[in-house]
Order: structure tokens, then sequence, then C-alpha cells
């Protein structure tokens, strides 16, 4: 189990921790608590407090105590190393007790070197541009049944300045993959920092209590389950108890702060005005300069991949990323919009929630994953994802399309709703042109047309493979259509392109796919017309603890044009069927046509939570396009 970083760019003050109540500490070491209580559980956080104290001028601290114990041998290895996050450039961070509590009684503490600092592994693509660094404890004599016991402090170097006019936000979640017994948030503030809070998931309500230095709020949960993961669940945010606040009065107050901080980074100097000349010189439009403009931040600078708020708020200069030649995703916008300004264009940056745990009324960045940069075109707004090099330029996806999002304008931000994704983006269109011939050898050609999440997912696969590993993979799909089956050829389009959809061609030839019995000729169609690339999500028989996350409206669409062997005409063919169950559609259709047969199979999901008691239903529809009458053809000889 991490420790999570549970504020954005903190800064800490120093002063000594209050020491924990030794009674509690002996308490919470003798909890009954074993394999056999929690058997699907590596371990349980007995104790888990945190108390975050912000002062008059803005500077926060952080203190924490945690007390685990460990219950089976699998969970050592992940929880012997406990790490605290913090800021290299402006914090460091002081270790003040560790120990490990034996099941004998004894007490084992770190060696001199069990103790490290290190940068955050999250940017091991670039570490030396990143600000985030480790406090690594190792802990002696893991075990189970031993206890682990750490406190630690936050506190500012010595003479560091305080990141100007920062807000104090945050979240905290009060569950987690292990068994909570008990764990408290305390917020520390000033009368007149106006904090606002919110609860969700049946989050406590605080105990406030007023001090002479400010107020103080205190969130305490018990006995919290584990959140055992589960494919296709809703994320922890939406069923664990939460708590969000912020001292930002308000959207707009946050967004002009945010504003000027990257308006400030993204003024182009002479080098980002002349890569911004060049690279757009003789492009016709403003949306091909834009795109032009933005291939080149996504190709050419090296994303290094911080989550927001992990090296603090303070954009890098425009000129600066375009000499190092590697950003993260705030500053990859900042070279973005730098290099549009200098082209006479501009552009917005939008903040999207990709989640789908409910988003609160206050002005917190942590409630958001992703960064967007807005631009506005003759054509129409589009939407860029400058980290995405694997998906169609301004084209929003699953996981942002239709999101609660802020846009930060010079006026200050504004609660918007990303535009919902197209559904006819977010297809795989496939079609075999295929021939049966009398011996019931099926050949022909399958193309394959992705867009959107299937865009993605197929650049994914097949960006990077040589010719010989594509021929594999593609020989692999042959087979899933039929065992014996041959790849006979393929093309790929320029994946690189990413102003066009990928376009992939599989030739194949399917020796026995028709089954002679005198003057009849069985065929088993594949139940699956799409042989490359997957379903995004598949209506299985999953568990059924948690809701059932169905991200984004998609589908898939496939047609196999068949035509028959001379002397031959179709005595059955496929029954057409179309079910509906909850968000999901599957349909099935036939037709004959001359000399031949069009079969069509389509399949689309919508945007929804699924509640776990409607799984049942959801794979009887399912199940009903599979049945063998939707997959057998009988042909007769004339």
């Amino acid at each position: 189990m991490k420790l999570r970083n549970l504020l954005l760019g903190l800064t800490l003050v120093s002063g000594p921790l209050p020491a924990a109540d030794p009674a509690a500490v002996a308490a919470a070491l003798k909890q009954p608590v074993d394999a056999a209580r929690y058997p699907q559980a590596g371990a349980v956080l007995l104790l888990d407090e945190t108390v975050v104290t912000l002062d008059a001028l803005g500077r926060s601290t952080t203190e924490g105590h945690i007390l685990i114990k460990v219950l089976q041998d699998r969970a050592m290895r992940q929880l012997s190393d406990q790490r605290i996050p913090f800021r290299g450039d402006t914090q460091s961070c002081e270790v003040l007790l560790a120990a490990t509590h034996l099941p004998d009684g004894g007490t084992r503490k770190p060696e001199a070197n069990g103790v490290m600092e290190v940068s955050d592994p999250e940017a091991a693509t670039a570490p030396f541009y990143s600000n985030a660094r480790l406090k690594v404890v190792s802990f002696p004599g893991v075990q189970p049944g031993a206890v682990m016991e750490l406190k630690y402090r936050v506190k500012p170097l010595p003479g560091a300045k305080r990141q100007t006019a920062e807000p104090f936000m945050g979240e905290s979640l009060f569950a987690g993959t292990e068994p909570v017994l008990r764990k408290t948030l305390t917020l520390k503030v000033p009368v007149r920092a106006g904090l606002q809070y919110q609860m969700f998931n049946q989050a406590p309500a605080p105990r406030v209590r007023r001090t002479t230095s400010g107020v103080e709020y205190t969130w305490a949960v018990r006995n919290q389950p584990q959140i055992v993961p589960e494919a296709g669940m809703v994320p922890d945010e939406e069923i664990v108890p939460r708590v969000v606040w912020t001292v930002a009065k308000n959207r707009e107050q946050l967004g002009r702060w945010l504003y000027e901080k990257f308006q400030t980074a993204a003024r182009p100097d002479p080098a980002v005005q002349a890569k911004a000349l060049e690279l757009t010189a003789g492009l016709p439009s403003p949306e091909a300069k834009v795109d032009r403009l933005a291939l080149f931040v996504i190709k050419e600078i090296q994303s290094v991949p911080l989550g927001l708020g992990r090296v603090g708020w303070q954009p890098t200069p425009a000129g600066t990323i375009l000499a190092n030649r590697y950003a993260d995703t705030r500053d990859k916008f900042v070279l973005f919009q730098s290099l549009l300004e200098a082209a006479g264009l501009s552009t917005q940056l939008v903040f999207v929630q990709e989640l789908r745990a409910k988003l609160s009324g206050l002005a917190c960045l942590s409630e958001y994953q992703d960064l967007l940069a807005r631009v506005d075109l003759p054509s129409g707004v589009r939407f860029y994802d400058l980290n995405q090099n694997l998906g169609r330029l301004g084209e929003l996806t699953a996981g942002n399309g239709g999101r609660p999002g802020l846009l930060v304008t010079a006026g200050g931000g504004l609660a918007i709703t990303t535009p919902a994704v197209d559904q006819r983006s977010q297809f795989v269109h496939a079609h075999w042109d295929m021939a049966l011939d009398a011996a019931g050898v099926l050949a022909g050609r399958i193309t394959l047309e992705y867009g959107g999440l299937f865009d993605h997912q197929i650049r994914s696969m097949l960006y990077g493979r040589n010719d010989q590993d594509r021929r594999v993979l593609f020989q692999s799909a042959a087979d899933h259509i039929k065992k014996g089956a041959s790849m006979e050829g393929f093309t790929v389009s320029d994946l690189l392109d990413l102003t066009k959809a990928p376009v992939v061609t599989m030739d194949v030839r399917i020796p026995e796919f028709g089954c002679r019995q005198g003057d009849m000729m069985i065929l088993n169609l594949p139940p699956d017309l799409i042989p490359l690339g997957s379903a995004p999500v598949q209506p299985a028989l999953p568990a059924v603890t948690y809701p059932f996350l169905v991200p984004a409206t998609f589908g898939l669409d496939a047609a196999l044009s068949l035509k028959l062997p001379e002397g031959y005409r179709i005595a059955y063919q496929p029954r057409t069927a179309e079910t509906r169950q909850g968000p999901f559609e599957y349909t099935i259709s036939s037709e004959p046509r001359p000399g031949g047969l069009l079969l069509k199979r389509a399949a689309v999901w919508s945007d929804a939570v699924v509640q776990p008691g409607a799984y049942p239903a959801l794979w009887r529809a399912y199940g009903q396009t599979a049945v063998p009458g939707n997959a057998l053809v009988l042909l007769e000889q004339k």
C-alpha cells in the first residue's frame, strides 16, 4: 500500500509532529486482525492519520502516521518499501519514526541505508526534468503478523519561496485495495481561509473545532472493506467515501490564476517564432497550420508522463521546452499555445475529468485527470490531446468526450462539458468480399477501417512492428477465423498520418470452410467478423460486487459479401435477430444477392453504468446473437 499524495504542489512549514496517542497505537497493535478474518486481504491498514495545516501566508504542512499489519506472504514485497512523495525543489521529507513490530513482540528499525531519497519513477523518462521526489523507507523483518509503523513530516527547504497565490486544494479517498480499520484526515486552516468541502459515497461529515489559530476539520472513518479490483468496474472514486476541498472561492478565481501561469510561460521568444513560421510556411488554411503545429508537439517533443500537479504549477517557458525537446502534459500545451500565437492563431486550455466519478461544484484541480487544447477554427471547434501520438488529430476519444471540464480563459475558469463523442467515429467498419468454390474453399479480401478508440487501438497494435511481425499477427487473426486458414497478403495504411483513419486489408484463404454432404454444403459463419482488433467492452460474466462501467458510446459493424459456387443456391440463411438490453444493442441481418448472400452484424454499446443485478440480462441478450441459427448457412445444388 503506497502513501497517497493528498495535495497538489504543497509547501510545508516546520513544527513538532503531535505525538500519537500511545493508547491508540497500543490498541491498534492489539487488534484481532488475522488472515482468517480477512481471507482476500494481503494486509490491513490499522491506522492512517493525516494532518494538513494551512497558515496565514498560504503555506501548508502535511504530517502522517500509519500502521499496517501484514497478513499474507504475497503482500510482503509490495509493502516492505513505503514511499512518501514530495517536491524536491521546495521541500524536504523527514522520517520521524519507522519500525517493524514483530509478531513475537520485538521491534526492528531500518538500517542507515534503508531510508533513501530518489526521483519518482513516474518521471523515469526524464528525471532531470521533474521535481517529483520520493523518500523510500525499507522496513526490515516484514512477515505475516508484523506491523509496520511510519511517521513522517514534509517541510520547506531553508529559504524556499512559497508558490505565489497557489490555492490550497485536494481530495482524499477513505478506502482502498486493503481493509481500513481507522483513517482520519484533519485540515487546519485560518478562519479567513474560507475552506469549502464536499463529501461523496457516504463519507462522514467532519467534526469542526474552532481554535485560537483557526478552524480544524476532521473526517474519520472506521472498518472500511477492501476494494477487490474487477474488470470493467467503475473507478474507486465512484464507490468509496471521498472528500474534496479547496480555498479557491470559485472556478473563475482558479481559472484566472491558471491563465496567468500559462500565459506568462507561453510568450513566444525568437526561436519559437522562427519554428512556427518554418512549420506553417505555405500551408493554405488555419486547419492545416494547427494540425502541423500539433503534430510537431506530439511527435517531436518527448512526453514526460507526470501526473497533473506532481511538480507544482509552474509551467516551463516555451523557448526552454523547444530547446529541451521534452515536456509533461502542461508544458506541451505551453509550447503549442506559443507556436499558435507566433503563427497568428490561438488556443484555450481545458482540464477534463476522465473518470466517471461525480464532480463536485468546487474549484479543485485534483478532480481533473487530463488536459486538452481547444482551438476555434473556421470549420468548427476541435480539441487536441497533445500526449496522444496514436490517434486522429483533433478528435475526442472515449476517455475525454462528453466529460466535465474546466475551460481556462482570461476572464477566469468556466465549467463546460466537452462535446459528446460522435458514435459514427467510434466504430470498426469491416467488409469481407469473399468467394466460395465448389470444394468448400473460401477466399477473398477483408477490409478494416478504424475510428476513434479503435483507431488508437490498431495503431498501438501495429506501430513499431516490422512486416514479418505483422505477418505473424495477421496469420494469428486468420487462424482465429478458422484453423488452417492462410493469410495470403496484407496492406496497412500509413500509421504516422494522423489526419486519416487507419485501414488494414487481409487476403485470406480458408480451406474446408464449406462442409459438403451429398448435394448440400454447410457453412458455419465466423461469429466474429472483425478478426483484427477487439471490442473495448464485453458483457461477459464478471463478478457482481461493483457496478460495471461502459465508458463511452462505440460499436462495431461488419458485412460479409459471399459469392456462391457455381451450381449452388441458398437453402437456409441466418435469421434476422435484434436484441436490446440496457446500453447494449446487437443486430444480425442477411439478405440474398444475385449469386450470393450479404450478411450484416452490428453491435453498439452506449455510455452507461450497469448495476450488478443487470449482468445476467445483458449476458442473455449478448448470447442471443451467437446461437447456432444465426451463424448457419445451408447451400443446395440446383
